[in-house]
């Protein structure tokens, strides 16, 4: 399904910046089915700040620069308003994320993916919990991506 909206390019090319859109490439290319929905502001977009229905949310939670290794905490939101898809969502996701443990960190600020020469990881202990809601599933899963900056 890809990405829901346009990825701005980085204006410098951080190592934060190559690694969120590092791992939003991993989900939406491997996750064929699954729109992927970058939770943020972006005047362009209205409501980008917001949860989507029926996509695979992901959301930034907290940021921790270092010299030698850097920290991106994200939060995985599945919002579907069918709750037997939304099972099959976390089923797929957590699969991926088990499978692979680590994926390329890469720079889009030219639009085609450049290697920056290190990897994102991430521990593949993967909990989704459900959030609780009349209208909706809504399961959700926090997961730390370390990357290393050298």
């Amino acid at each position: 399904m890809g990405i829901l909206g346009q990825l701005p390019a980085p204006s410098d090319g951080g190592s934060i910046r190559n690694c969120y859109d590092s791992f939003l490439h991993f989900l939406a290319d491997n996750l064929q089915d699954i729109p992927v929905n970058p939770v943020r502001r972006q005047p362009a977009r209205a409501n980008a700040d917001t949860l989507a229905m029926n996509a695979l949310n992901v959301s930034v939670m907290a940021l921790d620069q270092d010299v030698h290794v850097s920290i991106l905490q994200l939060s995985l939101d599945v919002v579907n308003d069918d709750e037997l898809t939304a099972v099959d969502w976390v089923d797929q996701i957590w699969a991926l994320l088990n499978a692979a443990l680590m994926t390329p960190k890469e720079s889009y600020k030219t639009g085609i993916p450049v290697y920056q020469g290190s990897n994102l990881f991430w521990n593949k202990s993967i909990k989704f919990l459900k959030v609780h809601s009349d209208f909706y599933a809504h399961y959700t899963c926090k997961i730390t991506i370390h990357t290393s900056n050298f």
